[in-house]
Formats: structure tokens, sequence, C-alpha cells
């Protein structure tokens, strides 16, 4: 995997994705998007606010972390708490694949599958380089 996909694309197009996903989640709270478009479609939009929101915090530190393993953050205790975390985001980026497959809604699945695919394989590359 390490020939197929450098270190720094990896990381480039991880926090391009994570980009996109909180400008995503922050258009969804501030009800520019269809709240009906997230969440499997499942939440009333009150609900789906307040879980957008959590979901901008969560996508700001997964963002902080791929800035972290790309090798912007030099601090060694950092970049150890970075290693370990981003095994974390690769489970959940597998999990968020899963639960993009069972959404009710066609935008999920076209949108966001391919999108949580492109972070699933970007962190998994940023997961196997050793720092």
């Amino acid at each position: 995997m390490k020939t197929l996909l450098s270190k720094k694309t990896a990381g480039i197009v991880l926090i391009a994705c994570l980009v996109f996903l909180m400008i995503f989640h922050l258009l969804v709270a501030v009800k520019f998007l269809p709240s009906d478009i997230v969440w499997g479609g499942t939440m009333d939009e009150s609900s789906a606010v307040k879980y957008e929101v959590i979901a901008f915090v969560i996508t700001g530190f997964l963002l902080l972390v791929a800035i972290v393993k790309t090798g912007c953050v030099r601090n060694r205790n950092i970049c150890k708490i970075a290693n370990i975390l981003i095994w974390l985001m690769v489970v959940y980026f597998a999990f968020m694949i899963l639960g993009n497959l069972t959404a009710k809604t066609l935008a999920e699945k076209v949108i966001f599958i391919p999108l949580s695919a492109l972070m699933f394989v970007s962190s998994l590359r940023l997961a196997l380089e050793n720092d």
C-alpha cells in the first residue's frame, strides 16, 4: 500500500475529505441543507441539528489527528497519541461505510460511501506509516 499511495497524498486526501465533511455538517446544522439527507434520513430536524453540531466537533478533532499524522506537528508526545488515534479513525471510517450502506437516502449512498472509502484508505495509509 505504501508504494501505491504516498503518505503526503494520503494526508492531503484525508484532510480535504475532512474539511469537506466539516463544511457539510455546518451547512446542515445551520439548515442550509435539509436534515433528511443525514443520519440515514431517520431523525427529525431538531435532533439532526444537534447531532450535526456534535459531528462537526468530532470531525474537527479527526482533522487535527490527520494534520499531526501528515507531519505538520513535530511534538513527540502528540505524535504518539496520533499514532493510536489514527487506528481508531480507520475503524471509525470502516463503520461509517457500513452505516452509509444501510442509509435510506440516495445522497448518503452516492456521496458518502465513496467519501468514507477515501477516508478509510487514506487513514489506513497514514496508520501504516511509522513516525
